[in-house]
């Protein structure tokens, strides 16, 4: 049924753009596309509508009617499939599928609380890491700042013990 649609809307496309161009306007001529012209052509009575203009009518009013028709089958197409805006075969459906039952992720509803119970749980450990780190950075820089302090006995003691 789409496929149908859509060759009809292409064929009513070009016939519409062949009937706006076979038309010719009210001051067709050179000066008009410049501002110049008569103004009883501009604002002087309309002429009789031609059997063109009618056609013109009648396949711009098609046009819009299938371009909704169109829309609203594609809509209900791709909602009755997934959430997503780009359309996906049936097997990569089923791909993403068996990924998202893999990971466990959740629907839409339940993701947010869990999403940031991991969060919450990922920041503590954060957290309890970046103590852990400062902890070994103070062990090392006390070590060193004992080392120093030995290094400087020993300098004072070397001092003393050559002055001897």
């Amino acid at each position: 049924m789409e496929g149908i649609l859509i060759f009809v809307y292409i064929v009513v496309c070009v016939f519409l753009i062949l009937a706006v161009l076979l038309q010719s306007g009210k001051s067709a001529d050179l000066s008009s596309a410049f501002g110049g012209g008569s103004s009883q052509a501009n604002l002087g009575p309309r002429s009789a509508t031609t059997v063109i203009s009618k056609i013109t009518t009648w396949l711009a009013i098609l046009f819009m009617l299938l371009t909704l028709m169109l829309m609203i089958i594609s809509r209900r197409k791709n909602s009755a499939s997934s959430d997503s805006v780009i359309p996906i075969s049936k097997k990569e459906q089923k791909t993403l599928q068996k990924k998202v039952e893999k990971k466990k992720i959740l629907p839409k509803e339940e993701a947010k609380p869990a999403v940031a119970k991991e969060i919450k749980k990922e920041d503590e450990e954060n957290v309890k890491k970046e103590a852990q780190a400062q902890e070994v950075k103070e062990e090392v820089k006390s070590k060193k700042e004992v080392k120093k302090q030995e290094e400087v006995k020993k300098k004072v003691v070397e001092k003393k013990s050559s002055k001897k």
